[in-house]
């Protein structure tokens, strides 16, 4: 089985097969991650497809100094960017959320969403799409300390925000 960098230079080339390939392997983590930034499907939908476009045009280009991955993620992010700006001049549709059966995973969601956009970025990157730290410096554009420094303080807000009880509920004191 070829790697994904291997398959990005065949589909450099014009080998469609190999894109296919390296969109098959690809299209999960890049829709994740925009879903994630964006927490509408309509617009991680359309994150995806511009981000796929994008790479098209601009895999000849692709020198290799990131991985294949990391660099699809770097285009996510400033599609996702160039998105989430015309949503805020366009007056705000909100998408019907999706019933849950796990109060747990809707508690998390609501807390994730109330973190800053540069904490949510790391989180994602790291810990939903599973990049390393480095990845994510790079598709960022920041330093590796500072991804560590965010995910520490994304993590320790989480854990804040989820160890918050709603009234009536007791939390056990030890007593």
């Amino acid at each position: 089985m070829l790697d994904l960098e291997d398959l990005a230079a065949r589909a450099a080339r014009g080998d469609r097969e190999a894109f296919a390939e390296l969109a098959s392997r690809l299209q999960g983590p890049v829709w994740r991650y925009a879903y994630h930034l964006t927490r509408r499907r309509d617009l991680a939908d359309e994150a995806a497809q511009e981000t796929w476009a994008r790479a098209i045009r601009a895999l000849r280009h692709f020198r290799g100094e990131s991985t294949v991955q990391t660099w699809l993620l770097g285009i996510a992010r400033r599609v996702v960017a160039g998105l989430l700006q015309e949503q805020n001049r366009q007056p705000a549709a909100r998408e019907p959320s999706a019933p849950s059966n796990s109060i747990g995973l809707v508690e998390v969601g609501i807390a994730l969403a109330t973190l800053p956009q540069e904490l949510k970025e790391v989180l994602v990157l790291t810990q939903v799409v599973g990049l390393s730290y480095l990845e994510a410096s790079s598709v960022l554009g920041i330093k590796l300390g500072t991804v560590r420094s965010r995910v520490f303080r994304a993590r320790t807000a989480l854990v804040a925000a989820l160890s918050d009880r709603p009234e009536g509920v007791e939390a056990d004191d030890g007593l």
